[in-house]
């Protein structure tokens, strides 16, 4: 009975010890996933900064900020349905 009890509980250890494998591999490919997406987006700032340049244009971008002409912004009504 003891041993039945050993074994039944290694066979759950392994399988959560399988488990938690999986999730570490998928974890490092998220981070990988992250670090391309860094990179990319280091680039396109790099490029969107260079094209400005290139344009003549003295926008300045930083920290995600978006700069929009308010001539640009409309006002659609409610966006609640009744």
């Amino acid at each position: 009975m003891t041993q039945r009890v050993l074994d039944d509980a290694k066979e759950q250890l392994a399988a959560v010890e399988g488990g938690i494998a999986v999730l570490q591999a998928k974890y490092r490919d998220c981070l990988a996933k992250k670090e391309e997406l860094d990179n990319k987006y280091q680039l396109c700032e790099t490029r969107l900064v260079q094209a400005d340049k290139v344009r003549g244009t003295d926008k300045i971008r930083q920290d995600n900020t978006a700069l929009i002409p308010t001539d640009k912004i409309q006002y659609h009504g409610s966006t609640k349905s009744s």
